[in-house]
């Protein structure tokens, strides 16, 4: 997560993911997990039947010595508006404006900085899996993107 400001939430969309096994559960914990080491928290949305289930077991449950859930979201029935939305009223409530992230394609990170609330996301080719990251700054609502593989995010 190289920014020249630090990205605090990621919301990504698993609308288009239609399983998670063993490999892809260790994967998504490794990286959940150092995100977390850089105090970035994650929202998923649009999460279905299994892929809901799978993650609700697997990272919505507090770890062990009572560390917090790796998603620690309300719900995991939940849109990429709403989800973006809870991301946006959660950095109004730590007084951080809103900004975002837009890349074009998995070859490199292009950040457009605007006005006042703002949201973005990556685009590429592959898994389809959409992101937009929520960094502290300002910024004006955009069209969410799309992005591939989880660690295109610049992890």
């Amino acid at each position: 997560l190289a920014s020249p400001e630090p990205v605090e939430i990621i919301v990504l969309s698993f609308g288009s993911v239609h399983d998670l096994d063993k490999t892809a559960i260790e994967m998504l914990r490794e990286l959940l997990t150092e995100w977390r080491k850089r105090q970035v928290s994650c929202i998923v949305a649009d999460a279905k039947s299994r892929v809901r289930l799978l993650l609700e077991q697997y990272f919505a449950k507090p770890g062990g010595s009572g560390k917090a859930p790796l998603l620690d979201q309300p719900a995991f029935m939940i849109s990429l508006d709403d989800a973006v939305q809870l991301a946006k009223r959660t950095m109004a409530r730590r007084g951080r404006p809103v900004s975002y992230y837009d890349s074009k394609d998995d070859s490199g990170l292009h950040v457009k900085n605007t006005s006042k609330t703002g949201m973005g996301g990556w685009r590429g080719s592959g898994n389809n899996l959409a992101a937009k990251v929520i960094k502290e700054s300002t910024g004006e609502r955009r069209k969410e993107g799309e992005f591939n593989r989880a660690n295109s995010v610049g992890v």
